[in-house]
């Protein structure tokens, strides 16, 4: 049950909190565990409780708080039903938009790395397949190629492959607002720009 668990952990937390550095190693544990990329039950939802705690810990150093704060603030963009951040992002033509420039009824956020195997691999899957091609012709899918880094000239040499069809964009402060804890990472948003997947 979601309410036990919860209180559970809150109690957890509350015994915890009597000695900073216990409530260091149990939020590294909670990361290690439910929220890094190679845990074995992810969990958004209840690392949250643990890195919020970790934060608010007044003996903890600034430095142990950095990562659990960034983490904190990306959780707080990316989780199903909010609004995604509007990032600014450069397109390939060197213009600087939004991600509230777009329109489209649904929008694929396709977070890769142009030098990534398995963004390769999942770009050929997307691109070819004909009934999403479909739904970007009709108007009611925009699926927008997003790279965390420059748009530099690496970027626009390695993007010129990718369909014409899909908006191109590159923003270095990604990370800073979707949880991209491995590429490549997909969200779809709906109209209201809403993460519904």
């Amino acid at each position: 049950n979601k309410d036990i668990i919860s209180r559970s952990i809150s109690n957890l937390i509350k015994e915890v909190k009597k000695q900073p550095q216990n409530m260091l190693t149990l939020g590294k544990i909670a990361e290690e565990t439910l929220y890094s990329d190679s845990a074995v039950y992810w969990s958004d939802e209840l690392y949250y409780h643990f890195a919020k705690a970790v934060v608010e810990t007044k003996k903890i150093s600034k430095e142990d708080k950095i990562r659990f704060k960034h983490h904190i603030q990306v959780l707080g963009y990316s989780q199903l039903g909010m609004k995604a951040y509007d990032l600014p992002y450069t397109d390939e033509n060197g213009q600087q938009c939004s991600l509230n420039d777009i329109t489209a009824p649904f929008t694929i956020l396709f977070i890769n790395e142009y030098d990534c195997d398995d963004c390769l691999f999942a770009k050929a899957r997307l691109s070819t397949d004909i009934k999403t091609n479909q739904l970007i012709d009709d108007g009611t899918l925009a699926i927008v190629s997003l790279s965390p880094c420059e748009a530099d000239d690496e970027w626009k040499q390695a993007i010129a492959s990718y369909p014409d069809k899909w908006i191109k964009a590159a923003s270095p402060e990604v990370e800073s607002f979707f949880d991209i804890r491995m590429t490549p990472t997909i969200y779809v948003l709906n109209i209201n720009h809403e993460i519904v997947a």
